[in-house]
């Protein structure tokens, strides 16, 4: 009797260390699967934040068209205008696009979900819990009682517009409208101070908006959905 209770325990921990590996197999799957957006096109991860390959401050328009051309999730989309790419799914519109500096060289590449009409659903790809599982907490975040919050990662180079639902309140599930990689450490002398403000975590837009200010220079981007990145 005690050896069979010894041998159905023994079988028990066994079953459910195997069932374990298993979950934790698939769901390494799943959270990994979005980080191919960061990844070349042959697969492997960029030595700094990239997306889809291409990478700003080091690629042309020419590159950046050559990289997209060929990574295995942007090869099938429309090159619909000079510096955009796009793929229209069910009721969204998923967008690559990017900005050019005065040297030729990219300042800004940005993915982006567009909605069809603005009474659809939000959907994306990515989630805000995904994102701060892999860069942590941002430095700063921009919002006001009317938009939608702003989270800047200054070493990463990397903005992200998130959609707040009607709680306005930040959650891991939170979809993620826009994700940017920007140029930095170029600042005109005419650049100007910008108020932001610090992070508060996953708490509603009303304590965000009351978290201590934080003042930034920024300068003007033109083109690829974006309008002021830090500097």
């Amino acid at each position: 009797m005690v050896r069979r209770i010894g041998l159905w325990l023994l079988c028990s921990v066994l079953l459910l260390s195997a069932l374990s590996g298993v979950a934790r197999a698939l769901g390494s799957g799943q959270s990994a699967e979005w980080r191919v957006i960061f990844t070349t096109p042959s697969g492997e991860p960029c030595h700094r934040l990239c997306l889809f390959g291409v990478m700003p401050a080091r690629h042309t328009p020419e590159e950046a068209v050559e990289i997209l051309q060929a990574h295995p999730l942007t090869r099938s989309w429309t090159h619909s205008a000079p510096f955009r790419f796009e793929s229209r799914r069910s009721g969204h519109t998923l967008a690559v696009s990017f900005s050019v500096f005065a040297d030729g060289i990219l300042d800004t590449i940005t993915l982006s979900v567009e909605r069809d009409a603005k009474s659809a659903p939000m959907t994306s790809p990515l989630q805000l819990g995904d994102l701060l599982s892999a860069f942590g907490a941002p430095d700063y975040l921009h919002l006001g009682a009317q938009i939608d919050p702003l989270l800047i990662y200054v070493p990463k180079r990397l903005m992200l517009n998130v959609k707040l639902g009607e709680a306005r309140r930040l959650t891991p599930e939170s979809p993620i409208k826009r994700l940017t990689l920007f140029r930095f450490g170029i600042c005109p002398s005419s650049a100007p101070l910008y108020t932001f403000s610090e992070w508060r975590g996953l708490t509603h837009q009303a304590r965000q908006l009351a978290s201590p200010l934080v003042q930034r220079y920024v300068r003007r981007v033109f083109g690829a959905q974006v309008t002021l990145i830090p500097c």
